[in-house]
This record gives structure tokens, C-alpha cells and sequence, in this order.
């Protein structure tokens, strides 16, 4: 493994593997900011139908409840407020929440790549800009879910760098674990989040690594500077996972 991808420098022009059979099961990107405008819901609604014909459409609402003693009894009020838009694509594959301070667009299993995936997650972002009018983001965000299969006979030691085994001194394996570890990255603004977690699926009793990285970036930042954010937090989550996994390419390029 290259020891240039241990360095906690930032270079985006930097070439990562292209992976056939890369394991994500999940990739997600959000853009929030508070809206410069008020954002009405049905007019909204009509918006989106227009713009993405081919998408499953659906309210969003947040519901509160409220317990409070009373001299009869005790009284639970709900509150229910639509706060906006949930988009599903016909295959399934692209889902988007729009809510009134946020866009969030998850690309679910077959992970067709970044470029093809930031294309059509920036048209929700655009709608997002154009119709709410945010002045600036507050958060951005840039977040990769991959799911590994592992087979009886491999260690997870081959599979992975610094996987948690604290009961090796006494000779045992463990069949499942969860590790979650949280950094500032060094000479950045950029929050790194990675979890690294061994599971029993079903009946088969076979065993899956799951290998979360989350990216976000709290500081607020100018609509124009945000693609160089998250071009910097792309990288980010390439180097985190390419120094995470063991020989990558061969597993699954």
C-alpha cells in the first residue's frame, strides 16, 4: 500500500483505483442552509412533478408528541408539520429528502460511481437553491456505507487495517464488534467519522463488514465554494477507505 495514502494531506487531483465491484451499498450527499425564502408546500409540489416526472413522490412530516398530567389524567398531544418532500426514482436507486433547511440524495446498491451519482443528486440541490434561496450552507456532508462479505476462512485482519480484537491475548475471536472512531482532520474544517462493524446475517450465519465513513463539514460556506468542498470531502472519503481496506483493488477492482 502506498505510504502516500497515510498522509493527512489534501490534494484532489490525486488518482484513486477504480473499483468493478466496489462494495457500497449506500452513498450519500447533503447540502443545508437556512431558506431565504418561505417555502410553500403545495405550489412546491406541483414544482417537483414537473421537474422529475419520473420520481415516486411523497410528504415528509415530523411528528411531536407531548405528555402532560392534567387533573383528569394524563392528556398525549401530537403535532404533525410537513416539512417536505421524500423523491424515490422508478429503479429504486435515487432517494432524496427536501426538506425546507436541507437536501439529502442517497445512492443505494449498484453503486454506479461518483461523477454519474453527484450529477443527478445536484439537480435536487439545484431545485433546493433555486426554489428555497439559501444564502449560504451550514453543512455539508459526504457519506459512503459499504458492506463487505466475509468468508469463515479469511481473518479480518486481511481484510481490513486496525480492526478492534481485544480478546486476542487470550487466544479468542470474537464473531461480531462494533468501533467508531471521530476526528478533526488535521489542517482541515473536515469532521471524519469512521465506523467499522462485523455482523451475523440471518440464518446463514454468515458473517458481513460494514465499513461507514461520514464526511461533514460544519462551517458555513458560499454556495460558489461548495463543489470545492465537497470535491476536497470526496477525497477525504477515498483516503479514508483505501488506507482502511486491505489491497482494495484486488478484492474488488
Amino acid at each position: 500500500m502506498s505510504s502516500r495514502r497515510s498522509t493527512t494531506g489534501i490534494d484532489v487531483t490525486e488518482e484513486f483505483p477504480h473499483l468493478k465491484n466496489a462494495p457500497v451499498v449506500e452513498a450519500v450527499v447533503e447540502w443545508r442552509g437556512e431558506p431565504g425564502v418561505e417555502m410553500e408546500v403545495e405550489p412546491l409540489l406541483d414544482r417537483l412533478k414537473e421537474r422529475f416526472p419520473k420520481y415516486v413522490i411523497q410528504p415528509i412530516h415530523d411528528v411531536e408528541a407531548r405528555i402532560a398530567g392534567t387533573d383528569s389524567g394524563v392528556e398525549v398531544a401530537k403535532r404533525s408539520q410537513h416539512t417536505g418532500y421524500r423523491l424515490v426514482s422508478e429503479d429504486g436507486c435515487i432517494v432524496c429528502q427536501l426538506r425546507r433547511n436541507a437536501v439529502a440524495v442517497s445512492r443505494l446498491a449498484p453503486y454506479m460511481g461518483w461523477e454519474g451519482f453527484l450529477r443527478e443528486a445536484a439537480a435536487f440541490r439545484d431545485v433546493f437553491i433555486d426554489w428555497l434561496a439559501p444564502r449560504q450552507f451550514s453543512r455539508l456532508g459526504v457519506r459512503s456505507i459499504n458492506k463487505i462479505a466475509v468468508s469463515p476462512r479469511k481473518s479480518i485482519e486481511k481484510i481490513v487495517q486496525g480492526a478492534p480484537s481485544p480478546w486476542k491475548s487470550f487466544g479468542l475471536k470474537s464473531s461480531t464488534f462494533f468501533h467508531q472512531d471521530t476526528i478533526l482532520w488535521p489542517d482541515s474544517p473536515y469532521g471524519v467519522r469512521l465506523v467499522r462493524a462485523m455482523d451475523v446475517e440471518g440464518e446463514s450465519k454468515s458473517k458481513v463488514l460494514f465499513i461507514d465513513i461520514d464526511i461533514t463539514l460544519e462551517d458555513s460556506t458560499s454556495l460558489e465554494e461548495a463543489d470545492d468542498r465537497m470535491a476536497e470531502m470526496r477525497f477525504l472519503k477515498n483516503r479514508v477507505f483505501f488506507s482502511t481496506v486491505r489491497d482494495a483493488e484486488k478484492q474488488f477492482g
